[in-house]
């Protein structure tokens, strides 16, 4: 799993730890790996924690290799890393747009290409791509390079899907909805946008981790065994109401309507 040290990680590591995966976690940040490890089911006996750049060919040889000679085989892939803002289009910055898209968009790509290898090489298996809410709606109309990875993570996965479909490879996207997870908090501590999300959620709130960690877990088992190319929503119906929320303006000063 990529991204393991932040966001739904830890979730879905200790899901998948405790349905019997030997579980490799990785991030740029290797110590919290580490100890995600640690609280593990089997510990560091079962799990590995490894450093990852996910948008470095070099890093991902290195971690597919490890994979290789350390359990022989690999039947499942989590793309997760990514990073998010708040930053509208208009005031965006080239150098974090660059860094946003080759993170969560060019990383799932070599996700993709290097853990597909050895899946197939070890006789299938199931990569999920996580995607999210902001994959399908235009969400508050801020935080576009995020938005543009996530629907460039759904076309991916579809079509992925469709490249493996006869390899024994499945390949299926999740969509979360907001999640109060501590990278969340710190984004965008009590803001306007967390009060907003979770007075409009249709189902009264935000959902828990182990929620999505949940359909993560059966997107790698074999109860999912004829699904490939499926978007998986875990988000109380906040697609469909993001739409419909009139605070869409609201922490930037002005009304729907753009009067102030």
């Amino acid at each position: 799993m990529t991204g393991a040290a932040g966001g739904l990680g830890v979730s879905i590591a200790s899901r998948l730890a405790a349905e019997g995966a030997h579980v490799v976690v990785s991030d740029s940040d290797v110590d919290a790996c580490t100890s995600i490890v640690t609280n593990l089911t089997g510990g560091d006996a079962l799990h590995t924690a490894l450093p990852l750049d996910v948008c470095d060919d070099h890093d991902w040889h290195t971690v597919i290799d490890h994979i290789h000679t350390r359990y022989g085989a690999l039947h499942g892939c989590v793309n997760h890393a990514v990073i998010d803002g708040l930053t509208p289009l208009d005031s965006d910055r080239r150098d974090r747009w660059d860094r946003i898209i080759a993170l969560g968009q060019t990383g799932v790509w070599l996700g993709m290409k290097h853990a597909g290898k050895l899946i197939e090489h070890s006789g299938g298996g199931s990569i999920v791509n996580l995607c999210s809410i902001p994959g399908t709606v235009g969400g508050f109309g801020d935080s576009i390079a995020y938005h543009a990875v996530k629907g460039a993570i759904r076309a991916m996965t579809e079509n992925a899907a469709l490249h493996w479909a006869d390899k024994g490879i499945r390949v299926n996207s999740l969509h979360p909805g907001f999640s109060p997870t501590q990278r969340a908090l710190n984004l965008h501590p009590s803001s306007s946008r967390h009060h907003t999300a979770s007075a409009h959620s249709p189902m009264g709130g935000f959902s828990i981790p182990a929620e999505p960690a949940a359909v993560v877990a059966f997107l790698l088992s074999d109860d999912s065994s004829h699904m490939t190319g499926s978007e998986i929503y875990a988000n109380d119906g906040s697609d469909y109401a993001l739409d419909m929320v009139p605070e869409r303006g609201f922490d930037r000063g002005r009304s729907p309507s753009g009067k102030h």
